[in-house]
């Protein structure tokens, strides 16, 4: 809640990744995360997830591979 990832870097999940369980965000923020192979900005599996005025911009994710 009431939180910002910007310009995060990882191989999953440029900003977070979550393998299981619950994940919720609310009034978040997430700008210019990058992720190598899935989740340019949240990856998530077997994951129940809520965003709540959440926004997501310019995220990206290594398509050449």
């Amino acid at each position: 809640t009431d939180s910002k990832f910007e310009n995060s870097k990882s191989n999953f999940g440029g900003a977070i990744l979550q393998l299981g369980g619950q994940l919720s965000t609310n009034n978040t923020i997430f700008l210019n995360n990058y992720a190598e192979y899935k989740g340019g900005a949240v990856y998530t599996s077997n994951c129940d997830m809520t965003l709540e005025n959440t926004t997501i911009i310019k995220n990206v994710l290594n398509l050449d591979i």
